[in-house]
């Protein structure tokens, strides 16, 4: 069974922090060192300087992460709460000019199981160099500093509506860098609390984003354990903070990863728009130089819809005078062409991509994708096509995102993604709450009626 409890999250105080925008940050691995750079210097409370500490140090990084986190405690800085809750976290954002878009979810603290349990369900593989970056940092703060982004399934939306008669004023109300709203309310209500664990206890648990840190909590159970001889299953590193979302939300969004290649010699172009027409569709959109962004709007608009029809991806190649749409042919003999792999992992469109495009058409092995040699990722398709267009990189892949469904698929039957076939959009900050394992505290919590 899921068990889902309640716990008491170390937040900024309000009245050392009049700004909570300046110290909270995006996850720790999607900064980039320009972004962290600027982080630094937003704040001196900036949250990255515990999540991101300096490399430089070394092994020592670690320790000066959690020497700064006792200090903020300590300073009145951080405080942690009296009384256990789930704090419900609201996201107000836009798409591509469309918006508003509402994504509820709650952040608590989940039981942590092994993966093959039937209870917590990954969709991507992990490494071990985040993992033992991330354990490092958690053996020395003793703290879950950012939540594991997890989905459950209610088409009756029971969840959200039982906390909404309880979300009065907020504890803050903030604006990101991109626009987007962050709402976060204190529930402390045993009675909500009660009902809504209850609830969930039967609940499946998909793993969207923090794959890394949730493998890196089960480690660190496993060596607490070991250490432990009076061990119940109580302590409080059994549990992982974690942030729960409806997957039947229309405010979930998921979107694409886009592929730029480079470094791949000269291209000759009427002869690889014969190898992929042995497998595709291909249909042009031609432009000059006077009407490109006209039909750049319109070439991105066609792909959404061919997407919905059939596999399609879209391409560019710089020099070419045309967009491209590629759409799957019907007599494609998948199977054939990738082997032995489960159905749906075969017809998903990164899948698709990597066999098909990349390896046979481009030549680009499994081991240079997952190196990043002749490959870059990028998130937005326009700049994509501009980068292209100028050319900085040669070719631009462009994808349709991966479906919740497909997602829902994938992780219910134990397999899991190829790499980047996911972006769950907006991110989660962090800096919201902390959850701070207390020596001695013990959890007996069980949702009653």
């Amino acid at each position: 069974m899921a068990l889902i409890v309640p716990f008491r999250g170390l937040l900024f105080d309000p009245e050392k922090v009049s700004d909570l925008s300046k110290v909270v940050s995006p996850p720790y691995d999607v900064i980039s060192p320009k972004a962290k750079n600027s982080l630094l210097k937003r704040h001196p409370l900036n949250v990255v300087r515990i999540i991101l500490p300096p490399e430089e140090e070394g092994e020592k990084r670690y320790d000066l992460s959690a020497s700064l986190l006792k200090k903020w405690e300590k300073d009145g800085i951080l405080k942690i709460d009296k009384e256990p809750a789930f704090y419900y976290y609201r996201q107000i954002f836009s798409i591509d000019s469309k918006g508003p878009i509402t994504r509820d979810g709650f952040i608590a603290l989940v039981r942590i199981e092994s993966l093959d349990s039937g209870i917590i369900f990954p969709h991507e593989k992990t490494t071990s160099k985040p993992v033992e970056d991330r354990l490092n940092l958690l053996r020395a703060c003793k703290t879950n500093l950012s939540q594991i982004f997890t989905l459950y399934s209610d088409p009756e939306n029971f969840v959200d509506e039982t906390f909404s008669p309880y979300l009065g004023f907020p504890f803050f109300n903030i604006v990101d860098d991109l626009g987007d709203q962050h709402i976060f309310w204190r529930v402390t209500n045993k009675k909500v609390i009660s009902t809504i664990s209850k609830w969930m206890i039967d609940k499946p648990i998909f793993i969207a984003d923090g794959h890394h840190r949730y493998t890196t909590a089960m480690a660190y159970r496993e060596e607490m354990k070991a250490k432990d001889p009076n061990f119940t299953g109580k302590e409080p590193y059994n549990f992982v903070m974690t942030y729960f979302t409806n997957m039947d939300n229309p405010g979930l969004t998921i979107l694409p990863t886009h592929r730029l290649l480079l470094n791949l010699g000269e291209i000759n172009q009427s002869e690889l728009m014969e190898k992929f027409e042995r497998y595709f569709n291909v249909t042009l959109f031609p432009f000059n130089n006077k009407n490109r962004e006209d039909i750049k709007r319109k070439f991105l608009l066609a792909l959404k819809e061919r997407g919905r029809i059939s596999k399609s991806f879209g391409l560019f190649i710089h020099g070419m005078k045309s967009f491209v749409i590629l759409s799957l042919k019907n007599e494609t003999d998948l199977e054939d062409i990738i082997g032995d792999v489960s159905e749906v992992i075969r017809n998903l469109d990164v899948t698709i991509l990597n066999h098909i495009v990349l390896e046979k058409i481009f030549n680009i092995s499994k081991e240079e994708r997952e190196r990043g040699i002749k490959l870059n990722l990028i998130k937005n398709s326009e700049k994509a096509l501009d980068i292209v267009y100028e050319g900085r990189c040669q070719v631009a892949l462009l994808l349709n995102p991966t479906r919740i469904d497909e997602v829902r698929k994938v992780a219910s039957i134990g397999e899991v993604m190829p790499a980047k076939s996911t972006f769950f959009y907006p991110k989660l900050l962090t800096g919201l709450v902390f959850y701070k394992m207390v020596p001695g505290e013990v959890f007996n919590y069980e949702p009653t009626p």
